[in-house]
């Protein structure tokens, strides 16, 4: 049953069908926000986590792009 959430020190995901999910990750001023296999986090041992985790994560990383993009347009 979907959507599950897990996580790792520098990722959160959404797991939100059989084949994908959305991988958020910030690893020292590299932000990414992506759409990766639904294996992901369990391939790289990450543990379960909850919505409330994911989207606060989420957010903070779409905020640091924002910023990113804003500086270069």
């Amino acid at each position: 049953m979907t959507p599950k959430f897990y996580k790792t020190p520098v990722h959160y995901f959404k797991v939100y069908s059989e084949t994908y999910c959305i991988c958020v990750a910030d690893m020292v001023d590299n932000y990414e926000i992506g759409i990766k296999h639904a294996s992901l986090p369990l391939r790289i041992d990450a543990v379960e986590s909850t919505k409330e985790e994911f989207e606060l994560y989420f957010n903070k990383v779409q905020i640091e792009i924002n910023k990113i993009y804003e500086r270069n347009n």
